[in-house]
């Protein structure tokens, strides 16, 4: 069943896209949610789904206006695969060179591994970028798994960067695939999937097999790539492409695809169930559907009413239909 559904209400600003939450991803365990407010950059905010308990971690509390030390912004956030309480942040900030609030070196970009736990942040910023960080950042994408207490690993296209030792190895060949520069692997399995451009043609890898339904999508959101906690599936959240139409009067809207991995990988056979949130529900998403396996069979999404002031949180099932409104 769907909804004979019609385009949002355009205003003369475009279409009215409301305050938006997105979900920055769930701990190894899947009992903590990362929620951000219109892509804040000043907090973070935890929803622990076992006891629906909230934790603020705002970034002048990780690092307080002390020493060289001056306001830091948000970049990048990943969970650690290993522990709940730890995770990785990227930083834009400021720094004072001189100590006397005279001479500052401006939009530097550092690491760190925040363990919320013990009150602890520690620097992993590789020592080769110097006092205050890198201009451009240290482009980890990847915590991996296999890392573990004492001793962590961080992806960096073509290489793995070990931060108690400083120092940079060669990937190994099943990261580096050509034409391909992101990939996610699955929690429970040794798969993994890849994200490229041949060109102006966007390609998924499952492993070393092509997944021919990328053609159909003009752009994956893949920092939002989400395995099942089986590793079966993986949902994939990007902007399909439509020949031939009016996206100007008629944008096309985020959608939400879910391949079956394992019957990929057993059979050949490619099966892609593609989430509509307008035909399905009558709802929208715009910047983000920010789709994340919360169960083997249901998902957490970013999406609203026509009109609607905010965009909440809400729990699906990769098969199209509402669980409930989980945030706010």
């Amino acid at each position: 069943q769907t909804c004979n559904c019609p385009d949002p209400i355009q205003n003369e600003n475009g279409i009215r896209i409301p305050a938006k939450y997105y979900s920055g991803g769930l701990s190894w365990d899947n009992s903590v949610l990362t929620i951000s407010l219109n892509g804040s950059r000043e907090k973070l905010q935890f929803f622990n789904l076992q006891t629906h308990s909230f934790q603020n971690i705002y970034m002048n509390q990780l690092f307080p206006d002390t020493g060289d030390y001056r306001k830091q912004i948000l970049r990048t956030f990943l969970w650690c695969p290993y522990n709940a309480n730890k995770f990785y942040i990227e930083t834009i900030g400021f720094y004072d060179t001189t100590g006397q609030r005279k001479q500052f070196i401006y939009d530097m970009v550092n690491s760190y591994i925040v363990d919320i736990e013990k009150n602890s942040v520690i620097r992993v910023t590789p020592k080769k970028y110097g006092k205050y960080g890198s201009r451009l950042g240290c482009g980890f994408g990847n915590w991996l798994k296999g890392s573990h207490e004492g001793l962590d690993s961080f992806y960096n296209v073509g290489q793995i960067y070990v931060p108690q030792e400083d120092k940079y190895y060669t990937a190994p060949p099943e990261y580096t695939y050509n034409n391909t520069d992101y990939f996610s692997q699955s929690p429970n399995t040794s798969h993994n999937i890849y994200s490229g451009y041949d060109g102006s043609n966007l390609i998924w890898l499952l492993d070393n097999k092509q997944v021919y339904s990328a053609q159909e999508m003009t752009h994956a959101i893949v920092a939002s790539f989400s395995w099942s906690p089986t590793g079966d599936k993986v949902a994939i959240d990007g902007y399909p492409n439509f020949p031939n139409t009016d996206t100007v009067n008629h944008p096309s809207f985020e959608e939400v695809w879910i391949l079956d991995a394992k019957h990929l990988l057993t059979t050949g056979e490619e099966i892609v169930t593609r989430l509509n949130f307008q035909k399905l529900f009558c709802t929208y998403s715009a910047r983000g559907i920010g789709a994340q396996y919360l169960t083997d069979s249901t998902l957490i999404v970013s999406m609203h009413k026509d009109g609607d002031a905010i965009s909440p949180l809400w729990e699906i099932t990769d098969k199209g239909k509402i669980v409930r409104q989980l945030y706010p």
